[in-house]
């Protein structure tokens, strides 16, 4: 009869481990940020399901079995801004790195054709420096998208039911200027060219 081969497992430990802190721009704690190993992903305020973690309510996370070596985290928290920092993992001993958050800003605004609200409008802003955000419009035709990079970029309106050809609402791009701490105010008439 045929034998199976014999397969040896080699178990390793368990790796390296960071461990520190979120706070913000004041070196206050913040809990609930979200905490990802590499720099941020696009839309992460949105999926806090890809991050490796989420902070304590003393704004304290840990996260195990990563390799030895350099590392890059970054956190993000709503309007309380976003940060990242690089370290160095040994095994053993955890490394302890604070995040530092920096302000955010947000844009939002009411998207209407012909006076009235329009729902379900796709919001996609395409910051210079790289960072996409995305959104929709409520049923009273509002949209808010926060957590967005200091800086300039460009608000798109689209609109997924429309068909090509048909009359209704335009596709709508809008150039903004995002600051730190504020909500930038962005209203779309989706019928008009401005």
């Amino acid at each position: 009869t045929l034998q199976p081969p014999e397969i040896e497992l080699l178990l390793q430990p368990g790796g390296a481990s960071v461990e520190g802190q979120v706070v913000d721009a004041a070196g206050a704690a913040v809990p609930g940020a979200l905490v990802f190993v590499g720099p941020l992903p696009q839309f992460a305020a949105f999926k806090p399901s890809r991050s490796n973690a989420r902070t304590d309510n003393a704004g304290e996370f840990r996260i195990d079995g990563l390799p030895a070596g350099r590392i890059e985290l970054s956190s993000i928290y709503n309007v309380k801004g976003a940060g990242s920092i690089d370290g160095e993992l040994l095994p053993g001993t955890p490394t302890q790195l604070t995040i530092v958050l920096k302000p955010t800003g947000g844009v939002e605004g009411i998207v209407t054709y012909e006076d009235r609200p329009v729902s379900g409008a796709d919001i996609t802003i395409k910051m210079l420096s790289g960072a996409t955000a995305k959104g929709t419009s409520e049923e009273t035709g509002s949209y808010s998208i926060e957590g967005l990079p200091e800086g300039e970029g460009e608000l798109t309106v689209g609109f997924p039911n429309r068909k090509p050809g048909a009359s209704g609402p335009q596709i709508v791009s809008r150039n903004i200027a995002v600051s730190s701490g504020q909500t930038l105010i962005v209203d779309i008439n989706a019928g008009a060219s401005e």
